[in-house]
């Protein structure tokens, strides 16, 4: 039997488990070579952990990824989602998809920009991409989720 993953579900997985993979590596490398001083200075937050090689290094690289899954999820979900919805609040769900786009400029900010190299625009990018990953959210929250499981023409033979 052949299990077939479809790409927007292997896409998602990526967006969720890469993040979490690429955080928990930062923050236990950062902790080791710096003997935890890193954030007895600047607290525990991903600024801190991606602030120091080696983890600044697979930790941009894995922000980046993880956000360009992110971006693709919200795409795919924009397209999926318009199909069903046509024009019907069709400004608020394009909204939506602009926010998704401050939100990975905020994000790709935040990793080019460390905090050691320039506070006001690691700062500054991660105001970005907090706000526009708190805006894409509101928005998308009163969008209907399309019933994926269900078949607007279904076909009345049994399958065998």
């Amino acid at each position: 039997a052949d299990a077939e993953l479809p790409a927007s579900v292997l896409l998602l997985a990526v967006s969720v488990v890469l993040p979490l993979l690429t955080f928990v590596a930062a923050f236990r490398i950062s902790s080791r070579v710096s003997g935890g001083a890193i954030f007895r200075q600047k607290g525990y937050f991903l600024s801190a952990a991606i602030d120091i090689q080696p983890a600044s290094n697979f930790g941009a690289l894995g922000i980046y990824i993880s956000l360009n899954s992110f971006l693709g999820v919200a795409f795919v979900r924009h397209k999926i989602v318009g199909l069903v919805l046509g024009e019907k609040r069709g400004r608020l769900h394009r909204f939506s998809l602009a926010c998704a786009f401050v939100c990975w400029f905020g994000g790709v900010g935040v990793a080019a920009y460390q905090h050691h190299a320039s506070r006001a625009m690691h700062n500054t990018f991660a105001a970005l991409f907090i706000l526009g990953a708190l805006l894409h959210l509101s928005a998308e929250s009163p969008t209907p989720s399309p019933d994926l499981d269900s078949d607007p023409d279904p076909d009345p033979r049994p399958t065998p």
